[in-house]
């Protein structure tokens, strides 16, 4: 069965809510297209603060929370890298966010510190996310005092409560606000900046982008026509047809270049 959009979004990380947020709100059409938004992993409703700060470790080990996988930088330094079970996927695998120094971005991409600083404060308004030093976990204070007997201190260079990075200083430890609110809902990540209850916006959970398909349009352009999507809860393959001038929106980390490979 084919079902016709006018958008297809894979993945529900911040990069995909970020966009959609943006999206929506620029569009103010009095006939809004039809969204739909994929994703792999589990609804975010139905994860837990306890989940992921009591059993952290155990989560990594049984891959039920993340997917990981090896990799490593290009001078070889290994890293753990991986996605996300659960919807959010982009927010969740980082926990939460750091921003990047406003005099990098400066000077590899252009406008002034003020810009960039005035940027990230607009941004912060939409997470409200308390002072993780006010609400410190356990596990994170004895982190914390392990790393100052190592000469690690701690920054206080934070925008609402985010911290920025700091060019340089690679001894400076950043608390990160959780994305969880009293309930275990992950409801301060990127999520929370979509209104998820529109009527022309669809969610699909457990859905597992498999395959684009490509046709050429009357100019001899290559367009993906439809997406092939597993339903991970039944096994069930559909697919996910896109409207003539429909826009498919690739948010899917390190998924995506398994996508666009074939």
């Amino acid at each position: 069965m084919l079902e016709d959009y006018d958008m297809i979004v894979i993945g529900s990380g911040n990069g995909a809510c970020g966009f959609l947020s943006e999206y929506m709100r620029a569009a103010n059409k009095s006939s809004p297209e039809r969204i739909v938004v994929n994703e792999e992993g589990d609804n975010f409703f139905n994860t837990s603060d306890i989940t992921h700060q009591g059993n952290w470790t155990r989560s990594y080990a049984e891959g039920d929370i993340f997917k990981l996988h090896t990799a490593s930088t290009f001078d070889g330094i290994p890293i753990i890298s991986g996605r996300a079970c659960t919807m959010g996927g982009g927010g969740s695998i980082n926990y939460t966010m750091i921003h990047e120094s406003s005099e990098w971005l400066t000077t590899h991409i252009g406008k002034t510190i003020a810009y960039w600083d005035d940027l990230k404060a607009e941004l912060n308004k939409k997470f409200e996310r308390e002072d993780p030093a006010k609400i410190t976990s356990p596990i994170a204070s004895h982190i914390l005092q392990q790393a100052r007997e190592f000469g690690f201190t701690d920054s206080t260079n934070k925008t609402c409560n985010i911290p920025n990075y700091q060019e340089g200083n690679q001894k400076l430890l950043h608390q990160f606000p959780t994305q969880f609110d009293q309930f275990g809902q992950r409801t301060h990540s990127g999520v929370s900046l979509v209104d998820w209850s529109l009527e022309y916006l669809h969610l699909k959970t457990q859905s597992k982008a498999i395959q684009l398909k490509f046709v050429n349009d009357v100019e001899g352009k290559a367009r993906c026509a439809n997406v092939s999507i597993e339903h991970l809860n039944t096994g069930k393959i559909t697919n996910l047809s896109l409207s003539k001038h429909g826009k498919l929106i690739l948010c899917a980390g390190a998924a995506t270049p398994r996508l666009l490979y074939p």
